[in-house]
């Protein structure tokens, strides 16, 4: 297996990796545009950040509120025009929302998977950076008294085997570490129909969705 990388990744950047190449995201962004086009919607007065639909806020761990967000889906605002402005701002919204809750679900699960993988990270990188190092360090000294005739053949042998154990749980935890990217990549790229944890993602017949 190949070492741990430098540094882990941080949670800002997977999602924001998320949030570009999810494929659910896309569809919904799809969808989107499509309703958009079917209501012959053309004239944007404005551009909003979908994730401040219905004022979110996220809650920080010291109990303080953030408002806002680090990253965005931005998506136009039209002119809704004539008479039928309210019935087409309400499936243009409709469609919004979907979008707006397909990215909060997909963050979700970012979150979750990156959670998973930061602590098979930082385990793995405990066992190689700490565990190994002292236990290669304990059988030097050891091998020293052996060879000073203050420990026995028997001690030393036993002291291979705790370095060999200490060595073995590090190689299980750098593929613990290596799964856990491996979830982390499903989860930053989602897919479309059965996901992962058995949530479905229905396709809108026609590029209109809730109708």
């Amino acid at each position: 297996m190949p070492d741990l990388p430098g540094a882990p990744r941080e949670l800002i950047e997977a999602e924001r990796v998320a949030v570009e190449q999810r494929l659910d995201i896309r569809a919904a962004r799809r969808n989107l545009d499509a309703e958009a086009e079917m209501l012959g919607l053309t004239r944007i007065t404005r551009w909003v950040n979908v994730l401040h639909i219905e004022g979110i806020r996220e809650r920080e761990a010291d109990g303080s509120v953030k408002r806002g967000f680090e990253i965005g889906i931005n998506i136009p605002l039209f002119d809704w025009g004539d008479a039928r402005a309210a019935k087409a701002e309400a499936q243009y919204l409709q469609a919004a929302l979907q979008l707006r809750e397909t990215a909060v679900n997909a963050r979700s699960e970012v979150r979750e998977a990156w959670h998973a993988y930061r602590i098979a990270y930082d385990l793995a990188r405990h066992y190689r950076d700490e565990i190994v190092p002292l236990r290669k360090r304990i059988s030097d000294e050891q091998l020293l008294r052996y060879n000073g005739m203050l420990i026995g053949v028997f001690e030393l042998i036993a002291d291979s085997r705790d370095q060999v154990a200490s060595i073995n749980a590090y190689l299980q935890a750098l593929r613990d570490s290596w799964l856990a990217e491996a979830d982390l990549q499903q989860a930053l790229l989602g897919q479309v129909g059965a996901g992962r944890r058995g949530g479905v993602i229905a396709m809108p017949a026609g590029g209109a969705a809730g109708h």
